[in-house]
């Protein structure tokens, strides 16, 4: 075992999976309504409210951001630091990345894995810290987002199930529920968690700001960008 396989034994880690902050190759059903300038100083800012709410569960070193495409690494380290493991997305389409991403943390030898996105601003480190109870109670954990599909999936290295990246048209309403027929064919089945909005179109956004406006401190980097933008 390497020190690296050492000190990541027993513990969980994230995987945060992250575009390039490339103009024009973020969040692109957002520039619908926003200038490309605009959705990307958003995008950013997202995924610091990720961040955040990641690091207040899951130790610095364990968090491993998933990148893509393969050639973003500089401007991956450029804009988040490189205080954590910068890992490309391996694979084709994206059923065959995650899988890959999961199999890479449990090769470094982490004990649980969850998968999240960067567009999910408001989501409270108790929804993560649940999942990974559900986890170490020996089940996977999934988490439906309010658009059909999910923004958290998870599972220990004894029940990871490759079955549920199979093909199928991603980016759909249909994802969770066929998710969850993939996971209904064997055990153990997933514990699922509480749904929640990921941020994708400009409709989410006025949802988010309406969710988020004082008194609530949630999606701070977020909210501020938006206040800039003049949106708030």
């Amino acid at each position: 075992m390497t020190a690296s396989n050492h000190r990541s034994h027993n513990r969980p880690c994230a995987l945060i999976f992250a575009r390039a902050p490339r103009l024009g190759k973020v969040k692109t059903r957002l520039e619908k309504a926003l200038p490309p300038e605009a959705v990307l100083d958003i995008y950013k800012n997202l995924a610091a409210d990720v961040m955040c709410s990641v690091r207040a569960c899951i130790e610095e070193d364990a968090v491993l951001i998933c990148f893509y495409p393969p050639d973003g690494r500089r401007q991956i380290v450029e804009w988040l630091g490189d205080r954590n493991s910068h890992l490309p997305q391996v694979g084709i389409e994206l059923g065959e990345r995650m899988k890959n991403s999961f199999m890479q943390a449990f090769q470094r030898g982490f004990s649980h894995a969850i998968l999240l996105g960067t567009d999910l601003p408001d989501l409270p480190p108790e929804i993560i810290d649940e999942a990974l109870s559900a986890l170490k109670a020996g089940m996977p954990v999934i988490g439906p987002s309010a658009d059909g599909g999910y923004y958290l999936i998870g599972f220990d290295r004894f029940n990871f199930n490759p079955a549920v990246f199979r093909p199928m048209p991603w980016g759909t309403a249909e994802v969770f529920a066929r998710t969850i027929a993939e996971f209904r064919k064997s055990e153990p089945l997933p514990h699922i968690l509480p749904e929640w909005q990921d941020i994708d179109a400009y409709s989410d956004l006025l949802d988010l700001i309406q969710r988020c406006s004082p008194p609530s401190s949630s999606a701070s980097h977020t909210m501020a960008c938006l206040k800039r933008l003049g949106m708030v």
